[in-house]
């Protein structure tokens, strides 16, 4: 008899679980540090948890003047390509 495919596949909830209840490390890639993963504040990206939001709170990690920043740059290349000779 087949098992149906479903029964193989981990809900995000239940693989989160597991990985919190392991021995598992994983590796920062900003500065190469290793954690423990048991330790770590996991989730799957839908919500942000409580925890997560109020650390945040208040902190747009400079969002706002990277969008600037953007805009500014994409404004630059366009004027740039614009007084570009065609071939």
């Amino acid at each position: 008899m087949k098992k149906d495919l479903s029964s193989y596949v981990m809900n995000t909830e239940e693989l989160i679980r597991k990985l919190q209840g392991s021995n598992l490390f994983a590796e920062c890639p900003s500065c190469g540090g290793e954690f423990k993963l048991s330790k770590s504040l996991l989730f799957d990206g839908r919500s942000l948890p409580r925890r997560g939001c109020r650390e945040t709170e208040g902190d747009d990690g400079g969002a706002e003047e990277k969008v600037t920043e953007l805009k500014n740059r994409k404004m630059r290349a366009t004027l740039v390509a614009e007084n570009k000779p065609r071939r």
